[in-house]
């Protein structure tokens, strides 16, 4: 996978500096980290958006969806109540997915199988609904109530165009901030900044800027875990 910046992005972050051949080097190295960080810290990839790809997800029921009929029915036929489940007086199905946006594609434009039947179904929305609008990417398929999703580990597969159309402008920003730190990194090899005989010294804490997490904040992904 690319990285975000490269080292010329980062000469000219730094004022329109011209790095020797070494400085090439652990610039790129320092690209290269800051690039990982920000992925990291945001739990996404911001790869380019460009041609449809199959992709394999896993359908996940809403927690209590069916432990709260089980509670409230105890022991019953599930042959016959588990029918009535699946209508519209239920939420709708949704499915995470991989970010992607509606730019060059639109929703009929993906299409989600069953990998073990002839199965196939039609996502009607996205989610979040006002992606768009907020320059957010799509994280999810909508589908209308009373559609019932296999559960097999990476039963599903979704072909769309995954992604994002460019890299957002303060995340640029925060991998080139972040790519300044670790290159002069290597001017305090021991995790100390500045001059401790002189009192001026200062430890290097191991994590982010905290102007980049700052930055990086309303990009971050969340996954929940049930």
């Amino acid at each position: 996978m690319a990285d975000l910046i490269a080292y010329t992005d980062l000469e000219t972050f730094l004022g329109g500096l011209t790095f020797s051949a070494s400085e090439v080097t652990t610039a790129s190295m320092a690209c290269s980290a800051a690039s990982d960080a920000v992925r990291t810290a945001t739990s996404r990839t911001f790869e380019a958006q460009t041609t449809a790809q199959d992709r394999y997800f896993t359908y996940r029921r809403p927690f209590g969806t069916y432990s709260y009929y089980s509670n409230y029915y105890g022991s019953i036929d599930w042959s016959v109540v588990y029918p009535s489940l699946f209508s519209t007086a239920i939420p709708a199905t949704i499915l995470d997915v991989d970010d992607f946006f509606l730019v060059n594609q639109t929703v009929a434009n993906v299409t989600v199988s069953d990998t073990l039947s002839t199965s196939t179904y039609t996502p009607t929305q996205v989610w979040p609904f006002n992606a768009a609008a907020t320059g957010l990417p799509c994280t999810r398929l909508v589908f209308k109530a009373g559609t019932f999703l296999p559960l097999g580990e990476g039963q599903l597969k979704v072909n769309a165009k995954w992604g994002w159309p460019a890299v957002p402008l303060t995340v640029l920003n925060a991998a080139l901030l972040q790519a300044s730190r670790y290159f002069k990194r290597k001017d305090a090899p021991f995790g100390i900044a500045g001059d401790v005989a002189m009192g001026s010294g200062m430890r290097l804490l191991p994590q982010l800027d905290p102007d980049v997490a700052l930055m990086l904040s309303a990009a971050r992904r969340w996954w929940a875990v049930a």
